[in-house]
């Protein structure tokens, strides 16, 4: 995620929420609970994956979609991050990538 464009039309200052972003940690979710609303939404749609498309609520809903890829990938799904354009929430835009995807 450090490698991110990240962009902000408005002005040149880091946007509050990319300031948050920054502060998650993606390999222990639960030690970043604190930026989490407790009822986020977390909305997965793929049409190649739609066993797995739907909305996972929370960060246990969260979790549980990201241990869903772990499993059909055999560990080897990755995210990485191509840019965050600031507007009313931090919108990231990633290149994910499936390896071994088990059907």
């Amino acid at each position: 995620m450090r490698n991110a464009t990240i962009n902000n039309e408005a002005t040149n200052k880091e946007h509050l929420n990319i300031s948050i972003l920054k502060k998650l940690d993606p390999c222990n979710l639960a030690e970043s609970a604190d930026l989490f609303a407790e009822d986020f939404i977390w909305h997965c749609f793929n049409f190649k994956l739609s066993y797995i498309h739907g909305d996972y609520t929370g960060l246990k809903g969260l979790q549980g979609f990201l241990k869903k890829l772990e499993t059909l990938t055999s560990r080897t799904f990755q995210i990485e991050p191509d840019s965050i354009t600031t507007i009313d929430v931090a919108a990231v835009e990633s290149v994910n990538i499936l390896f071994n995807l088990q059907q």
